[in-house]
This record gives structure tokens, sequence and C-alpha cells, in this order.
């Protein structure tokens, strides 16, 4: 009897000290979030009027035809849809829907433009090290698809999967070229992804990866240690797809906005990383040890932050 009563007061200790610390009764809208350092718990209402007191901040980075009433109406409604994103820092959920804004992107996993995922970043904290949970920003395929669109100079831009089955043959040297003849039997295991582009001047290009290279570019990643997670268990072909189009980037003549699009791809972004209408990639940060940030527990007490 005892131990089990020592065990309920320990996974009781592991609960307080897992929900934020509450600030006195009568505290402000701001000393409350900044004391819980996150927006969940919070009513929409609450979200929505703690983030209208950033409007000047958000308006002087953002483009024209970008209203910072748009950036705060998504972000209400981005944590109120996922308990894990309202866990993170508030700073970087609005850097990721400032860019995706920027971009055009549609900030919806399900449409493989952009994901927003979040993670526990370490970081060094007044001298400690601690776990801060913040939103990185990811482009996803059809978003990197979208950018080479723009500028210009490209045809045609798509990436394939080549599964178990289908014909493939690769040649390259000096007169490069690609053959695939697919089985189309989405139950196949992947073997290689692919991605072409056909410049307006009438030339082409393309990148192979193997299996074997996809996962390599995967575990470069430092929210990607060990089995797929993410974006990348739910949607493992759109991201191999992204990284083949990201390999192919490189050789796109793609405008210098074009390339600071991309290079925001995997970061964490806030406010102070814009300045005049894009972010200023010289001050993007990129995690190096992260973890991802547990599901928000059923039992949350809203009434607490009131």
């Amino acid at each position: 009897m005892a131990e089990e009563n020592k065990k309920k007061v320990e996974e009781a200790m592991r609960a307080a000290q897992a929900r934020p610390a509450q600030p006195p009764q009568g505290a402000s809208l701001v000393e409350r979030v900044n004391k819980a350092g996150c927006l969940m718990g919070f009513n929409q209402k609450d979200i929505t009027t703690y983030l209208s007191g950033m409007r000047d901040r958000i308006a002087a980075v953002l483009p024209k035809h970008i209203t910072p009433e748009r950036i705060i109406s998504m972000a209400a409604t981005t944590i109120a849809k996922n308990p894990q994103i309202a866990k993170c820092s508030p700073g970087s959920l609005l850097g990721a829907l400032m860019q995706t804004s920027i971009l055009g992107f549609p900030p919806v996993d399900a449409l493989g433009y952009c994901y927003f995922v979040p993670f526990n970043n370490r970081k060094v904290v007044n001298g400690v090290e601690t776990k801060v949970p913040e939103v990185q920003f990811q482009i996803g395929y059809k978003g990197l698809i979208e950018l080479a669109r723009r500028s210009g100079k490209i045809k045609t831009v798509y990436a394939e999967v080549v599964r178990e089955g289908d014909e493939f043959e690769v040649e390259f040297g000096l007169n490069p070229n690609l053959r695939h003849v697919p089985m189309l039997d989405a139950g196949k295991p992947m073997k290689y992804v692919y991605a072409v582009c056909h410049f307006t001047d009438g030339g082409y290009n393309f990148v192979v990866l193997s299996k074997s290279d996809v996962e390599r570019l995967r575990l470069r990643s430092p929210m990607q240690k060990g089995a797929p997670s993410g974006a990348w268990l739910t949607d493992y072909d759109s991201m191999a797809k992204a990284k083949a189009l990201k390999q192919l980037a490189k050789y796109m003549p793609l405008n210098i906005d074009q390339q600071e699009a991309i290079a925001t791809d995997e970061a964490v972004l806030t406010p102070d990383n814009f300045q005049a209408g894009r972010a200023k990639i010289e001050d993007v940060e990129y995690a190096d040890e992260v973890e991802a940030v547990e599901a928000a527990a059923e039992d949350t007490d809203e009434q607490d932050r009131q």
C-alpha cells in the first residue's frame, strides 16, 4: 500500500513539473502567457488578444499584401487545432506563420506545401541547459516546386518515387537520360526517388536518390535520429520527393529571393528574423539537438489560466 501511494505521489509531482507554473490571480494576460511560456490551455479569445498585442511589430515586417490580422487569425486557428503547437513558444509559431504567408503557402500539412513541426530545442538559458518547445518551419515538396516555377526560367518541375517492380533506367555522362515505367503499385517498397526540371530554353536536369541516400539526408536533421517521425512518418514519399527537389534546386536558375526562401527550410523563425518583408537568413537559427514535443495532456485545466 505504501509503495502504491509513493508511486502516486511521484506521478503527481511529475505532472506538476510538466505543467507550466501559474502566475498569481489578477496578473495581466501578457504576464500569464510569459509566465507559462506558451499558449497551451488559454482559450481562443485570450490567444487572439495576446497575439493582437504584437500587431504593430508583425505589420512592420510583412509585405503590403499580407495583413497582420491574417497572421494573428491563422496563429489562433493553428494553436486551437494542434495542442502540441500550443506548447511551443508564441514567437516561433508567429515566425513560421509569417514565413508561410510571405511565401504564399497554405499552412495545412495535408496540402504538402509546408509543415509546422513542434520540438524541444535544447538551449542554454542563464547558464543552464533547458528544453524550449519551439516550432520548426519545413518546406514540403509542393512548396519547393512552387518556388522553382516562380523563377520564370523553368518550364516544368516534378518529382517521382520508383518502387520495386518498376522499370527504371538512368544514364549520366555526355547524354544524360532517365526512363521510368511505373507498375502503379503504391504498396511496393521505395527504391529510388528522382526530381526533374525542364528549362524554358529547352535544357533539362535531374537528380536521382536511392532509398539509402534519402535516409542519410533524413538523418542529418537533428529531429530525425532513429525511426521516421513527424511528417516523415505520415508522408514519407512526399518528404523524400522534397529531398530530391532540394538537391536539384542547387542546379536550378533561382533568384536570390527563392534561394533565401529555401534556406529557411528546417529553421526556427521568430518575428525578430524578419525585415522589409523577408526573413534575414544571416539571423536564422537551426536547431542542433532536439527531441519531439510530447502530446499535450488531456486533462489540462483551462480554468487555471483564466
